[in-house]
């Protein structure tokens, strides 16, 4: 979530640490977003009174309808 209030852009690094990394290019916050939640399997919604980034419940109802539409972050 720090990322989320600190960033407009992002890194995702994949791999084994210290061993064998890859990045892809830098990307927007979504596109960084979506990738990294789709690795730690977890989903994001936006709290419509807060509008905060809240962690969905795993296999939520919105939780698995999101990750059916492959969007783990969703985010005004």
């Amino acid at each position: 979530m720090m990322m989320y209030f600190f960033s407009d852009r992002l890194m995702v690094f994949d791999g084994i640490p210290g061993i064998n990394g890859k990045v892809k290019r830098i990307g927007t916050l979504q596109t960084g977003m979506n990738s990294f939640l789709r690795k730690m399997d977890i989903t994001f919604r936006q709290d419509p009174r807060t509008l905060r980034p809240r962690v969905n419940k795993k296999d939520s109802q919105l939780d698995k309808k999101q990750k059916s539409e492959g969007n783990y972050f969703v985010a005004a």
